[in-house]
């Protein structure tokens, strides 16, 4: 326990003036054993490309949980499943992470991690079960508060990268887990959740990527097939990005300065697809309809205005709040009767989310009033303008209050505020 997650900045031998930054990690989860070696075969094939190494700057973190892979577990040593934790950042591991994370503005951001190809609800598929067809899954983000201009860009580097590797022959998808609809299976496909790093570095204004590889419990099986997939698509990212690095630029611009305001709750249709599995009695690729949960096809349901900036008091900073580190270098202001958008809380249920912490899932109207003290102000003109949503909107599921960061109960305000351009 308390092992150095080691980090490290590499530069080409003549570094272009500003060069494209790329963050790339691998076990983030303890027991997907090779995408250590998958971050460091992509480095080597960016290093002995002289010209393409000068073009970027990478900070790579090959094992971002160093107790959970020296255990083979899944967990950091505290039992945390750090992909489960971005929103509220309560492992030591995220909090480090996300310091260097911020500190170095990736513009780019690459995370391997591997899935298991035989889950056991696979054995309900078929006469004798299945396993994964697929070598590597894409998992992007269809949540509505990342810009439209950046989910676009997403998707076309998971278009470049999907056919890089089918000259490998290797065989991708967009990410799909099964889940439960009222005792039937259903498939999940893609993902909209801040909590997991595909959304989470998304929404720090970079094209995020997380890439699933075949192989948890596969021990070194097919372990060189694994490492050089994910270094394919990794090096696949790093030259799109080199290759015109003004187009990326002028997308996190836009996206940026994007007028929407934060959606809190979306339509998703349910429709059915066709998923090629492994036929284990058969040995032989087969087809399987499901009825799926597509995130790409959400749509806003209700969408509030975009604000100038949030206000948070200083007195519900917790201990929690404290160190998860979202607002170490956020502006402090004292305001003497400023008019402000409260949220009154009309609607309240508790249970347990991730990592079985408490949730508060709440529904909130807004209303005038004006407010005096001291405050944290998150303005929407920074690189975490998008986060904000996510953390400051109480209805939608990661937020601080959904979380239990900030206390809430039925007929009281929340101790923090929207401002909009008009009152």
């Amino acid at each position: 326990k308390g092992r150095t997650i080691w980090g490290y900045r590499i530069r080409g031998v003549n570094p272009v003036d500003n060069p494209v930054r790329i963050w790339v990690q691998g076990a983030l989860h303890g027991d997907e054993k090779a995408t250590p070696d998958g971050v460091m075969l992509l480095v080597q094939n960016v290093l002995i490309d002289a010209a393409l190494a000068n073009e970027v700057e990478l900070l790579v973190v090959p094992i971002a949980n160093p107790d959970g892979y020296a255990r083979a577990q899944r967990q950091s040593a505290s039992g945390m499943d750090l992909n489960r934790d971005m929103m509220m950042r309560q492992g030591h591991e995220n909090q480090l992470l996300m310091s260097f994370f911020n500190d170095f503005m990736p513009e780019v951001s690459v995370d391997f991690h591997e899935f298991r190809p035989y889950r056991s609800d696979f054995t309900e598929i078929g006469t004798r079960g299945v396993t994964a067809y697929y070598d590597n899954m894409f998992l992007g983000s269809s949540n509505l508060n990342i810009p439209e201009v950046l989910r676009t860009e997403i998707a076309s580097y998971v278009e470049t990268a999907s056919a890089a590797a089918s000259t490998w022959g290797y065989r991708t998808h967009p990410y799909f887990v099964p889940e439960d609809d009222h005792g039937s299976m259903r498939m999940r496909l893609g993902s909209a959740s801040s909590r997991s790093t595909a959304t989470n570095y998304a929404l720090h204004n970079c094209v995020s990527a997380l890439i699933e590889t075949r192989g948890v419990g596969q021990g070194r099986s097919a372990l060189k097939r694994r490492v050089h997939s994910m270094a394919v698509i990794g090096l696949s990212y790093v030259k799109k990005a080199a290759s015109n690095p003004e187009h990326l630029r002028e997308v996190l611009r836009a996206a940026l300065v994007d007028p929407a305001g934060p959606v809190v709750d979306v339509n998703q249709p349910i429709e059915k697809r066709s998923y090629t599995f492994i036929d284990l009695a058969k040995r032989d690729a087969a087809n399987f309809d499901f009825a799926t949960r597509d995130y790409s096809l959400m749509e806003p349901k209700s969408v509030r205005p975009k604000p100038k900036y949030y206000l948070l008091s200083v007195s519900a900073l917790s201990p929690e709040l404290v160190r998860s580190g979202f607002f170490a270098s956020i502006e402090r202001r004292t305001f003497f009767e400023e008019p402000v958008m409260a949220y009154l809380v009309v609607q309240e249920s508790n249970g347990f989310g991730a990592n079985n912490q408490r949730t508060q899932k709440v529904h909130c109207n807004q209303s005038k009033m004006k407010v005096s003290g001291d405050f944290l102000v998150l303005a929407m003109n920074g690189n975490c303008s998008r986060l904000w949503y996510e953390l400051m909107e109480p209805e939608l599921e990661n937020s601080l209050v959904r979380n239990g960061l900030i206390e809430s109960s039925v007929g009281s305000h929340l101790p923090y505020y929207a401002i909009y351009e008009t009152y």
